[in-house]
């Protein structure tokens, strides 16, 4: 009786998270994990609520903040690689790519978790808009949350006349 439960979970678990594979491998994309970002690209693409050094801090004054907060940027910044004069813009260090036949997305968001990403979905419409989520990689039982920071992720997908991107994540 265990083992017929315990085999009955695991077929609707598998069946719940179908639609997720299903829409991302029919993408055909992939987050991209051995990138190095350059720090002078990071800097300009900062996002809401991450916290970032203090260029002008002061330790003589006690009134100077180590730390700033921003409260301007956009929520989400992204960036579609087509080239590899873009790449180049973009990162330290990045993967061979074809970008005759692929092209990377690059979108920044705020986290208070600092793993990796996994993608939840990618779809395009009619009008060449990419729609992409994605969601911290869970880590049950640890607490790991700390002060909001830059995360980034990259994907890497067929080339495709993408007017514009939105994404979503989830922690």
């Amino acid at each position: 009786m265990k083992k017929s439960f315990s085999v009955l979970a695991a077929l609707l678990a598998l069946l719940s998270a179908l639609p997720l594979f299903v829409a991302c491998a029919g993408s055909g994309a992939k987050i991209v994990d051995d990138v190095e970002y350059r720090q002078d690209w990071l800097a300009a693409n900062r996002t809401r609520g991450v916290f970032y050094e203090n260029p002008e801090y002061d330790p003589e004054d006690e009134d100077s903040a180590y730390m700033l907060q921003d409260t301007v940027s956009p929520e989400y910044r992204t960036k579609i690689v087509r080239t590899r004069a873009e790449a180049d813009a973009v990162f330290a260090s990045c993967p061979a790519v074809d970008f005759g036949e692929e092209m990377l997305v690059v979108c920044c968001f705020t986290t208070v978790y600092h793993r990796g990403c996994e993608l939840e979905e990618v779809k395009t419409d009619e009008g060449g808009e990419l729609y992409i989520r994605f969601r911290a990689k869970r880590r049950p039982g640890i607490g790991d949350a700390s002060m909001p920071g830059q995360g980034v992720v990259t994907i890497r997908m067929p080339a495709q006349n993408v007017t514009a991107v939105h994404p979503a994540y989830d922690e």
